[in-house]
């Protein structure tokens, strides 16, 4: 029995629905066959309960909700340490013996390792469940935590396509007021001629973006904007942690952050450093251009009306590329289901 040690708190929120996921229901039935086990099951918890996107025998009503009470959940230990739980008879263990998966749903053993998110936090567990005492034995607890990598990757893909969506949504409302205020502008004949143009090189710009996915094309397109439209001399998109864990900051190209770019906006008056909120993600970007003269700098309604428009593309062009790399490392991960499972113990002794 593997002690339990839960001081760390659950994450406030996950983003994974309460649905079933092809891949991670396949990884679950094959953790059943390979482990004999009634149950397994790819979960995800926060504190505000768990999902199952992965899972093996459930019952039916259980199979179509895939969502559980924190009360009745063994995973959250596993999140909560970061490290394998394994119990061979829950009946007889200090703290979970009068849990609710113990005296409702009849889980008697459980071994489970962590799932870790992009940022390489715990968020979940790969486990097996049985309703009768069982040893889990050393190679099995390895074949899990080997697997878990797999999975884990499987998450943080379908955690990136989930991103996605949303900022796919943003974009298409973002340029979609981008046209609305074009529009109005236009129409009102009191309204300024150069309030007009303005909303028409936004609206433009909204139109460029369509489409892009490559960063080189983003750069290319924001490039053109700024120079031919705001006539800055200079601009940069700068993400701040471009890597999970990562060092500083870097251009979203790959290249260093050049001199001029690196002083905090208003240092020189020509500069200026506009925040990219990139929603959800953790990673904080900017948008940080220069002029010759400081009275080129455009005002501040049309540089932040820039940012809104640019956040959600810069977000899914970023998003993109960490999918491909993840979907890379999925094709060539030997770990996926398929490969061969551990070797059984000829027999299997009850936990006394």
């Amino acid at each position: 029995m593997i002690m339990l040690h839960s001081d760390a708190p659950l994450p406030s929120w996950v983003e994974f629905p309460a649905l079933a996921h092809p891949a991670l229901d396949d990884f679950a039935r094959e953790v059943a066959q390979a482990l004999h086990a009634p149950i397994a099951q790819v979960s995800i918890v926060s504190q505000a309960g768990q999902t199952m996107p992965g899972a093996a025998g459930l019952t039916s009503a259980a199979d179509k909700d895939r969502t559980a009470p924190l009360a009745f959940s063994i995973c959250q230990h596993v999140v909560r340490s970061g490290a394998p739980f394994v119990v061979n008879d829950l009946r007889g263990h200090p703290t979970l013996h009068d849990s609710p998966a113990v005296a409702s749903l009849g889980v008697v053993a459980y071994a489970g390792v962590p799932l870790h998110n992009l940022a390489g936090q715990p968020v979940g567990a790969l486990c097996a469940m049985d309703f009768r005492p069982r040893a889990w034995p050393e190679q099995q607890i390895a074949w899990l935590l080997e697997r878990s990598a797999a999975v884990s990757l499987t998450l943080q893909s379908y955690s990136i396509e989930l991103r996605m969506a949303e900022s796919s949504f943003a974009m298409a409302r973002a340029r979609a007021t981008c046209r609305a205020a074009h529009a109005a502008s236009a129409a009102l004949a009191e309204s300024s001629g150069a309030a007009a143009h303005r909303d028409g090189l936004l609206a433009r710009l909204a139109d460029d973006l369509v489409g892009v996915e490559e960063i080189a094309d983003l750069t290319r397109v924001v490039s053109r904007y700024a120079t031919l439209s705001l006539h800055a001399s200079a601009v940069a998109i700068v993400l701040e942690s471009p890597v999970p864990g990562g060092g500083g900051p870097v251009c979203i190209d790959g290249q260093p952050v050049p001199d001029w770019a690196r002083e905090p906006g208003g240092l020189r008056p020509a500069v200026e450093r506009l925040p990219l909120r990139i929603s959800e993600s953790g990673e904080r970007g900017s948008l940080v251009l220069r002029w010759d003269a400081v009275a080129s700098v455009p005002a501040r309604s049309t540089l932040q009306a820039l940012t809104e428009l640019l956040a959600p593309t810069v977000e899914w062009v970023v998003l993109e590329k960490r999918r491909r790399a993840l979907h890379s490392s999925i094709v060539t991960d030997s770990s996926f289901p398929g490969t061969a499972a551990p070797q059984q113990p000829t027999a299997r002794r009850p936990c006394a």
